[in-house]
């Protein structure tokens, strides 16, 4: 049984797949509608982030800012239970998180690490800054820093995931190309205790 079968089961909900112009995923009452043409993890994404809007009792007319970030936060919850999730994040890297819960994407579960382990989290696709941020509250450089940009670089041109420590900082980038158009690097720094 596959996450959506699982998750559909366990909230009684039900997903119809069917690809629309406009749109990858809504939510009609307490039906789930899914474009099937879908990266599983994207797919699986959508799926949660719909269902819990349903679980949230978000109204399809008031749909704020603020809705969508809790939908995010419980979608992920629902992706990556806290329960399973949390006892392995210090002790697993990122790519042995991916292998764990293969049916996430490797943004979702480094998103999460950040709930759990403190962390910048920097992402560059084809070779393009789309993504830096922090947990809340968690002071940081908004700028990339040369050691970072350095390490990011590295991960591109040998395409392989890896690690470097500089002055208090562990980085580790994770170069990721699922044949899907777009090369990725992730990279989480910390500092080192």
């Amino acid at each position: 049984m596959n996450l959506i079968e699982k998750l559909t089961a366990q909230h009684n909900v039900k997903v119809v797949f069917k690809k629309y112009e406009d749109t990858d995923a809504f939510v009609m009452g307490r039906v789930i509608f899914l474009n099937p043409d879908l990266y599983e993890p994207r797919l699986n994404w959508h799926f949660c982030h719909e269902l819990a809007h349903i679980l949230l009792d978000h109204s399809a007319d008031n749909i704020s800012r603020e809705n969508e970030k809790e939908a995010d936060e419980y979608a992920a919850g629902l992706m990556l239970p806290e329960e399973e999730f949390r006892p392995l994040v210090n002790s697993l890297t990122l790519e042995e998180l991916k292998e764990s819960f293969p049916y996430a994407s490797w943004e979702v579960i480094a998103r999460r690490i950040l709930r759990y382990n403190p962390a910048v989290l920097t992402i560059f696709d084809d070779k393009k800054l789309t993504y830096r941020g922090a947990p809340e509250g968690y002071t940081f450089p908004v700028k990339i820093t040369k050691p970072e940009l350095d390490l990011i670089r590295r991960c591109f041109a040998l395409c392989t995931h890896l690690g470097d420590e500089f002055e208090g900082l562990m980085m580790r980038g994770y170069y990721i190309d699922e044949g899907r158009r777009v090369k990725r690097v992730i990279l989480l720094t910390r500092v080192v205790d």
